[in-house]
């Protein structure tokens, strides 16, 4: 996607997240911004992890309601979750950072 870059003002490509805690990369300068500031949560702040494949890649939940009823689940303890190196979920595997 071609998003004008806040920092750089050019107009390159950037990456993003959707959903409530948004987060764009600018790939030109490298700079972040978005609507809100979120950080991943800490594995071992949940008792268990939900894996799940979707057409963007395999995520990492810590809510098995974010995931759709019909795509098949993994369940996993805080350290095999991260030792999968998968990412997380940018709606439930992120918490909003209190500025």
């Amino acid at each position: 996607m071609t998003e004008p870059c806040p920092n750089c003002e050019t107009d390159l490509l950037v990456g993003g997240g959707q959903g409530p805690y948004y987060r764009w990369q600018c790939h030109g300068c490298g700079e972040q911004f978005g609507a809100v500031d979120t950080e991943p949560i800490a594995y071992d702040d949940v008792d268990e992890w939900y894996e799940s494949a979707s057409p963007d890649g395999v995520r990492l939940h810590t809510e098995r309601g974010c995931i759709p009823v019909d795509r098949p689940v993994v369940t996993h303890t805080p350290e095999e979750a991260e030792d999968s190196r998968h990412g997380r979920c940018i709606t439930c595997g992120h918490e909003v950072v209190e500025s």
